[in-house]
């Protein structure tokens, strides 16, 4: 899978290290970041759902980080995310965030591994309230792991189902031909999506997987517009209005240039940290499955 996305941030960051070489001005840099917001607006969706809610999908950022670590820790402290929710999310109970599980899930290739972030707008600040990811299978490319996670007081509004649904056609552009998640068996919103989806079950990886084909059908979106929306974002072919696109920019210029050049890459360890451990048992790198002996993070929010 070779995602656009990748590109325009490797020249993103070619151009900004071209720019402090030359101790260019401000305003150079400024164009920089309102270049880069542009060409990141084409793999995003302003979506209206179903009980006027609207709805920025967007790539997630190495920005994403720092805002990731304050939300968690919010939503844990204020239970907006339930136990139960995180149970069924990653099969493992956790109540704790290390900065290193954070980074893989921000500091994200664009390549093997991407991720869409939704967020809605509450006053004047955008909220992130809900994220999903693919990850390429390293042994078979027409195969990715997905997952997903959304705030409690969102559930049931079709946030989670149009980040899937997203997913699900960029997987397809990008030849992945079928999805594959571990799902809790109380998980039942989940199980009723594998059904809806026609998803089987396939034992992989020493593990019983849900799998089902991309694209996901036509009708998981009713909406015509919404669904138009999400495809053309999913193939890189999207665009937002000026207030999302405004929210665009703010986010890029949070981006530390200096830690962006200097550490865009991910480390041995970061990068190593899931391969290592789906090495060692054959286990899930995004659903986490548990050995009842791993210490697992949450981080899949903000």
């Amino acid at each position: 899978m070779q995602i656009s996305t990748k590109i325009i941030l490797e020249s993103y960051k070619q151009a900004l290290a071209t720019a402090h070489l030359l101790n260019s001005a401000q305003l150079s840099t400024a164009l920089i970041e309102s270049d880069f917001a542009f060409a990141i607006s084409k793999y995003c969706a302003h979506v209206r759902l179903w009980n006027g809610l609207e709805v920025l999908i967007r790539p997630i950022l190495p920005v994403d980080i720092d805002r990731m670590k304050e939300s968690v820790f919010h939503v844990l402290s204020n239970g907006e995310v339930s136990q139960e929710s995180l149970s069924l999310r990653f099969n493992a109970v956790t109540n704790v965030v290390k900065d290193d599980m954070l980074r893989y899930f921000t500091n994200i290739d664009y390549d093997s591994h991407f991720a869409f972030a939704a967020l809605i707008k509450e006053g004047s600040t955008w909220k992130g309230v809900a994220t999903a990811r693919i990850i390429q299978d390293k042994d078979d490319s027409s195969v990715a792991e997905w997952a997903a996670i959304v705030l409690d007081a969102y559930h049931g509004m079709g946030i989670g189902s149009c980040l899937l649904y997203c997913l699900s056609c960029m997987a397809s552009h990008f030849d992945i031909r079928r999805l594959c998640a571990v799902v809790h068996h109380e998980n039942y919103p989940v199980l009723h999506w594998m059904k809806k989806a026609s998803a089987y079950q396939e034992f992989y990886r020493d593990c019983r997987f849900w799998m089902f084909e991309t694209p996901l059908n036509k009708t998981w979106i009713p909406s015509d517009e919404v669904r138009e929306r999400l495809e053309r974002a999913a193939h890189g072919k999207g665009g937002v209005e000026d207030e999302c696109m405004q929210e665009l920019q703010r986010t890029v210029k949070k981006i530390d240039q200096e830690r962006f050049l200097n550490g865009c890459r991910r480390t041995v360890e970061e990068t190593g940290m899931k391969e290592t451990m789906s090495g060692k048992r054959n286990a899930p790198v995004v659903s986490f499955v548990t050995s009842g002996q791993d210490d697992f993070d949450i981080g899949d929010l903000f």
